[in-house]
């Protein structure tokens, strides 16, 4: 697996005075000066290369392989039905119109039960406008559609809400936050479903894929404090402990999740950082760190500390396959390519969002029917 660890400049963001702005850093002026010394190199070589010097440079290793577990990509496959099944809801946080829920889709009668469990996250920006866990605006939606089909492969799958940015202290880190408390639910109680807590995978769509990712690289890659559970600060210092979350005990270990699989998710939060035009949606990012400017000295902090890129990597038998779109101008395929090339499968001429249900290599390596080629069925 590749990963572009992009954690460049944080001895620099410490000072508000910085300046260590989406266009004021190591990595973009490596860029510029390689492109001006070599006008017509590769772009994505560029990059990778002055990513990995830059890093170093923190004492930081190279992007290296690492021993997670690789899924075969196939062209095609059949692809499970999305079953007819209602959903229990559960309420993870709060209660009354502050409650955050989940809807958790059990596998059909007839279907026999893996024993495995996963849980995703809607797409919506961070800001979530219109769409939430059983809605969006162009039914069916991908969240609800790959839990359906999850649950005709045997997997228990849990559709998850998370607090909006555009919501009264919604702002990072509080999605981020009730991911992480929605998943801590699940490994709490799955077991008393006949689950087993330790085979869990983590899913994904735009914004949602971003969740997906942080919380899986914060689990599987074993970001803890040895002896003492789940580490609650993140590299550039923002707190994740969840006094609110009261379903959910400390996780003392993080054997939890064994397989990561995002569509189309941002790896990086911090704007046009990539020679290729890799920019996430500017506006929303504005929203979901609560900042005006990108002049802002917390921009920077947040926005690392919300980039899945700037995370270790799983460990051994975690499984990782990500989906995007060639066509995507809205979380350019870079962002998935230059975060984990080995690991992604890109479809030629699709846009964002496409659905889960298509025929393809990406969705196929995720949720198809071929147990040795197939994220959902290699738990």
């Amino acid at each position: 697996m590749k990963s572009a660890r992009l954690m460049f400049c944080v001895a620099a963001i410490v000072s508000a005075l910085s300046g260590c702005g989406p266009s004021h850093n190591c990595v973009d002026d490596c860029e510029a000066n390689a492109q001006k010394k070599n006008p017509t190199g590769d772009a994505q070589a560029i990059a990778d290369a002055c990513e990995n010097e830059c890093f170093k440079k923190m004492g930081g290793p190279e992007d290296t392989a690492s021993s997670s577990q690789a899924i075969a990509p196939v062209t095609s496959c059949t692809l499970p039905s999305p079953a007819t099944v209602t959903p229990t809801t559960i309420i993870f946080r709060g209660s009354g119109s502050s409650a955050v829920k989940l809807d958790l889709y059990f596998p059909p009668s007839g279907v026999t039960p893996l024993g495995s469990w996963a849980i995703g996250w809607h797409e919506g920006g961070f800001t979530s406008t219109g769409t939430t866990r059983n809605t969006c605006s162009s039914p069916p939606c991908n969240t609800v559609t790959a839990c359906q089909m999850a649950a005709s492969l045997g997997v228990a799958c849990a559709s998850a809400d998370y607090t909006p940015a555009t919501s009264s202290g919604g702002q990072f880190p509080a999605g981020l936050k009730d991911a992480l408390c929605a998943t801590r639910w699940m490994r709490a109680h799955v077991g008393s479903r006949g689950l087993d807590p330790q085979r869990g995978i983590v899913f994904g769509f735009s914004a949602g894929g971003n969740f997906a990712e942080m919380i899986g690289y914060l689990l599987a890659a074993g970001y803890t404090v040895p002896g003492s559970g789940f580490r609650n600060v993140l590299p550039n210092g923002t707190v994740l402990t969840d006094v609110s979350c009261p379903t959910a005990p400390a996780i003392a270990d993080a054997t939890m999740i064994k397989g990561i699989g995002p569509w189309y998710a941002p790896a990086t939060l911090y704007p046009c950082s990539v020679v290729n035009g890799n920019c996430a949606t500017v506006t929303n990012l504005l929203t979901y760190f609560g900042i005006s400017t990108f002049s802002d000295p917390s921009y920077m902090p947040k926005a690392l500390d919300a980039s899945p890129s700037s995370l270790p990597h799983p460990a051994a038998g975690v499984a990782i396959s990500l989906a995007h779109g060639s066509s995507d101008i809205v979380v350019w395929p870079s962002e998935s390519t230059n975060f984990d090339a080995s690991d992604t499968n890109v479809e030629t001429g699709l846009g964002h969002m496409f659905a889960p249900t298509l025929n393809n290599t990406a969705n196929c390596t995720i949720l198809g029917q071929a147990p040795a080629a197939s994220l959902f069925l290699s738990i």
